[in-house]
């Protein structure tokens, strides 16, 4: 059992990261060129191990079984404040995200958005 869970674990890791990673892609700036993949790909990283620090001291303080229901009780706190948040996210237009407004849309022919000038 335990030997499957880490394998479903594993496989959902990639799928995440795969997934962020053509977000990431989506929605940086050509003209910035990796640079901006790689802040953002560095702010995920930081975003996902810095917790990892308080919760330890947690199990510390509280002893484990305390820390795991502390640490569920904030998760089903903050799941539906980040999960608005995403919602908030995708709706954000392609344009928006760019360091330089005045590209010429012909240099995203792939994009979804209707170009007006």
């Amino acid at each position: 059992l335990f030997g499957l869970t880490l394998a479903i674990n594993n496989i959902l890791n990639k799928v995440l990261f795969i997934a962020m990673g053509t977000w990431f892609n989506e929605i940086s700036d050509e003209t910035a060129g990796g640079t901006i993949i790689t802040l953002l790909n560095s702010l995920s990283n930081m975003g996902r191990f810095f917790p990892r620090s308080p919760a330890f001291w947690l199990v510390g303080y509280l002893g484990p079984s305390r820390a795991v229901f502390a640490l569920t009780i904030a998760g089903m706190i903050q799941f539906p404040m980040m999960s608005n948040w995403m919602k908030e996210l995708r709706k954000v237009d392609r344009r928006e995200w760019l360091l330089i407004s005045d590209h010429d849309p012909s240099e995203y022919p792939n994009d979804d958005i209707e170009h007006s000038r």
